[in-house]
């Protein structure tokens, strides 16, 4: 009997045994293909990913997106009590501050329209504005209308863009890091506003032409709440071979809601700029203004009555280390003379502003600078001069 069972049970067992571990392989086979790709599916999402890199890619090179980033950093030392531009100081007062931060981007939106948009983060210069406070704005929003195959040089512009003057000066001073040219540290001129532009390049690049017809407050200012606006017209002209040589004028006549003919302004810059060896510009302003519109930053013209006649002279130059190798060829010395009289016929009210510093440029990236920069008023304007030592740098992409 015992055998007869052994012989029936077993083949039993044994059969569901089997079974048992058929049925346990296919559940860990099925586990594991769940979990484990094969190779053709770790292909196609590397593929995958491939493709979705090289759109991206190709959306920015479509486009010719261009990042813009630029800032420049500064630690100033005042050498005695006068009146650093935006305090009053005691002697050896120092501070470091983030003067200028500029990002955004520019693209082609097709062959014809070009779009920049540019924001700027600059330190609060308001009573009471702690070292933290920043202000964020607006400083270029524009399209850019050109590549005309019937006229290749002239372009059209809308929005918030450069006027005509100051970007262009700065591009011949180079040094936009220390502070600003002549006509924007005396608050003559703004260097970005709304409205639209007209820009044209001569042929061989023998010069060009730049007209704004814009609302006149500049940047970072209220809206617009009255019937004028300003005309820039600006004209340079190269007429050397090696472009190196350069007369440029500039013509702006603007209006506010109190009269027809508020501000006027006639400036104008000869100079010569090499890339290798340096360079050497003299610029002129006259200006026309109501004087009760200057009183607030020369309080000598409070007591004035009717239009205040403003003169203005700069000299700067640059000259580069340019008979040493590299990298002392980097090294150069930077100038500039400052003179503004706000009113010819009120005495004993001018100043002087000068720079003077040695420079150090790394790469089309880094620059360096350490300067003095002072200023200088009569008696009579009743304002403070600086005497202030800096070290500077600007870095951009």
């Amino acid at each position: 009997m015992h055998h007869i069972l052994t012989q029936k049970v077993i083949p039993v067992v044994l059969f569901f045994a089997v079974v048992s571990m058929l049925l346990s392989f296919s559940v860990t086979a099925s586990a594991k293909s769940s979990t484990v790709l094969t190779q053709q599916e770790v292909e196609k999402i590397v593929d995958n990913k491939i493709a979705a890199q090289q759109k991206e890619d190709s959306w920015i090179k479509k486009y010719n997106v261009k990042p813009i980033l630029k800032t420049f950093v500064q630690y100033s030392l005042d050498l005695d009590t006068s009146a650093h531009q935006r305090r009053t100081t005691t002697q050896w007062d120092n501070a470091f501050d983030l003067t200028r931060f500029y990002f955004g981007f520019d693209a082609d939106l097709t062959k014809h329209i070009m779009v920049e948009v540019k924001a700027d983060i600059n330190a609060k210069a308001a009573a009471g504005a702690q070292d933290s406070d920043f202000d964020i704005f607006l400083k270029t929003g524009f399209l850019e209308f050109g590549n005309f195959e019937s006229a290749p040089g002239l372009k059209f512009v809308v929005g918030q863009a450069d006027l005509p003057w100051i970007g262009y000066v700065e591009g011949v001073w180079g040094y936009r890091m220390q502070g600003q040219i002549l006509t924007d540290y005396e608050r003559y001129l703004a260097s970005t506003d709304v409205g639209v532009g007209v820009k044209y390049e001569f042929p061989e690049k023998w010069g060009d032409l730049h007209f704004s017809f814009v609302n006149g407050t500049g940047f970072n200012t209220g809206p617009e709440n009255d019937n004028y606006k300003d005309f820039h017209l600006r004209a340079t002209v190269k007429p050397l071979a090696n472009k190196n040589f350069f007369v440029s004028a500039l013509g702006v006549v603007g209006f506010t809601g109190s009269s027809s003919n508020d501000h006027e302004r006639f400036a104008g810059l000869i100079g010569y700029k090499d890339k290798e060896h340096g360079t050497i510009a003299g610029e002129v302003l006259y200006a026309i203004d109501p004087a009760a519109n200057l009183a607030a930053r020369h309080p000598s013209l409070a007591a004035l009555t009717g239009n205040a006649k403003g003169l203005g002279f700069s000299g700067f130059g640059e000259l580069k280390f340019f008979w040493w190798e590299d990298p002392w060829d980097r090294f150069s010395i930077i100038g500039r003379v400052d003179f503004l009289d706000p009113d010819g016929s009120t005495d004993n009210n001018y100043h002087y502003h000068g720079i003077s510093g040695l420079a150090y440029t790394l790469n089309d990236h880094f620059k360096f600078l350490i300067d003095h920069d002072w200023s200088s008023y009569q008696a009579g304007a009743g304002q403070r001069g600086n005497n202030t030592l800096f070290f500077q740098m600007e870095a951009k992409l």
